[in-house]
């Protein structure tokens, strides 16, 4: 007799724990809601195939479908999340440096970019401000991307997100901050050596 009792205790704790967890989650914001799975997301990884850099990006981010305009583009990728009218995207792409120092890339592309935030670095620059498309402002939109130089190209790796979603977002933008084209070689010594380490 105890033991049913405390069964149908245990069931009812159980469906009420559940309906408790519904309710929440029905009454949390999208942003919220967003910011709930990015701190909980795996990251994927892409490797780009012309290129060879690499970018990761949120697992529950879906391929976007490449313009037909862009779609001769080499080593561009693209990932988007769409949410109640919010949309969000992550790109990874390469374009030309002609020549160009990391300063004299940083205005130039600061400019061409309305960039209203920008961060020099030792081989790399951040920008970031509103969101333009054909020389219109996006009203309600942003973005922050980090460039890399190496040889004569720029790597790119940007997100365009809505201002509201800002605050959810700082793991992307460590991602962002933290990228490198490639990983670092690994350190390795010949077996019997302890001299001057070998890298890969």
């Amino acid at each position: 007799m105890r033991k049913t009792i405390f069964i149908f205790i245990a069931a009812i704790v159980a469906c009420a724990c559940v309906s408790w967890v519904r309710w929440c989650s029905s009454n949390r914001t999208a942003q919220e809601r967003f910011a709930h799975r990015l701190t909980l997301a795996d990251m994927y990884e892409y490797k780009d195939e012309d290129f060879g850099y690499t970018i990761r990006y949120p697992s529950f981010f879906s391929d976007g479908k490449i313009e037909d305009s862009e779609a001769n583009d080499e080593g561009r990728a693209r990932f988007v999340y769409y949410e109640e009218g919010a949309t969000m995207v992550i790109e990874g792409y390469a374009i030309r440096n002609n020549g160009m120092s990391l300063k004299e890339g940083m205005d130039s592309l600061g400019e061409a970019l309305h960039a209203t935030n920008r961060r020099l670095g030792n081989n790399s620059f951040t920008l970031s401000g509103p969101q333009y498309e054909e020389g219109r402002p996006i009203s309600g939109y942003s973005y922050y991307s980090k460039f890399v130089a190496h040889r004569k190209l720029w790597f790119v790796y940007t997100m365009v997100f809505p201002d509201t979603y800002r605050p959810a977002l700082s793991r992307m933008f460590k991602e962002i901050d933290g990228w490198q084209v490639w990983e670092k070689p690994k350190l390795r010594l010949k077996q019997g050596e302890n001299q001057t380490p070998k890298w890969d």
